[in-house]
């Protein structure tokens, strides 16, 4: 299955992108920095897509082109709930690693909608690396499963 993985090129993105392709994903790399996205695609033959989220129509066209996003960009306050607006607009399953309260609220409050339309919003999800172990709790172990694959 073919995903979006929005704010691929930082430091979570890198790490889950290299995860996904060990895993035999083929992840549709996204985000605002074409050459960053060309350099962190090109070696394992990725499709990338810029889209700047202030772009209601490119947004809305990124969504389109995969049935799953997953945001990974640490501007959630702002980009969570343009992206999960814009994946039901679409009819596509969202997905991301937000933390901040208001944020996981905002998302959650568009359950009824999901469900009306047959898609998964799901705020507050999990990536962990071995890489990214800190003393602080920012990251911790679950993992969420669509259609039988393990993202």
């Amino acid at each position: 299955m073919e995903w979006i993985l929005y704010g691929a090129t930082g430091v979570t993105g890198r790490l889950i992108t290299q995860t996904a392709v060990r895993r035999g994903h083929r992840p549709i790399l996204a985000g605002r920095n074409a050459e960053a996205l060309r350099r962190l695609a090109e070696p394992d033959g990725l499709t990338w897509r810029t889209a700047d989220l202030d772009d209601e129509d490119a947004v809305g066209e990124l969504v389109a082109a995969a049935p799953l996003t997953l945001l990974a960009a640490s501007t959630f306050n702002t980009a969570s709930l343009r992206l999960a607006r814009a994946c039901l607009a679409a009819g596509a399953h969202y997905l991301d690693l937000a933390n901040e309260v208001p944020v996981l609220e905002a998302v959650y409050g568009l359950d009824d909608e999901a469900r009306a339309r047959g898609c998964h919003s799901a705020s507050g999800c999990r990536f962990w690396h071995r890489s990214l172990r800190t003393r602080w709790p920012v990251t911790s172990w679950s993992s969420c499963q669509m259609r039988g694959s393990w993202i």
